[in-house]
């Protein structure tokens, strides 16, 4: 198992990054995503993953083993608020880093991913906790917390063959006409 985790943290950081979103931080002015978040927790054994749209509604994806359980739901327009808080509050707008090094221990623990789109910009973190060397900013406590408790909310289990998607957003299709 510390070997697939390894193989996964090198993988994403020789892909450059995370895997959600496209790695130029600034979109075409036009477009304006409708996604406000997307966070990826992988410990041994464990991947949960939530793409929040700005408008309350969630896509989670909860892995265990080869297991995956997936919900989507609406959050009420007051937890909307309270993500919406924490995502502009305790520096976390200012937080940033630069490419996360490779753990220096074949003992990952956790792989933290968080994307937020902000206004014209989507900022990417990555963390890692590799042998107990806690990576993760404490100011990043309320949101862990909140990933937690969101299975609480109001939701609907979907097909695990139909509906996962890694959390990924979807893409658009444009067809050309051709001559």
């Amino acid at each position: 198992m510390r070997c697939v985790l390894v193989h996964l943290v090198l993988a994403v950081l020789i892909s450059g990054g995370l895997p959600a979103f496209a790695q130029s931080e600034r979109p075409d002015d036009a477009v304006i995503s409708p996604y406000l978040l997307r966070v990826q927790r992988t410990t041994p054994g464990n991947t949960i993953c939530i793409l929040l749209r700005r408008d309350g509604q969630f896509h989670m994806e909860t892995s265990h083993g080869d297991r995956t359980k997936v919900l989507e739901g609406s959050l009420p327009s007051s937890e909307l608020l309270k993500v919406q808080r924490m995502l502009d509050s305790d520096g976390l707008p200012r937080l940033s880093q630069d490419k996360p090094g490779s753990p220096k221990t074949t003992r990952v623990s956790e792989i933290l991913q968080i994307s937020i789109f902000r206004t014209d910009h989507w900022q990417n973190l990555i963390f890692i906790d590799d042998n107990g060397r806690r990576r993760v900013p404490r100011s990043l406590g309320p949101l862990l917390n909140w990933l937690g408790s969101l299975e609480r909310q109001p939701h609907h289990q979907l097909n695990e063959e139909e509906s996962k998607n890694n959390c990924q957003s979807p893409k658009k299709i444009e067809l050309k006409k051709r001559p």
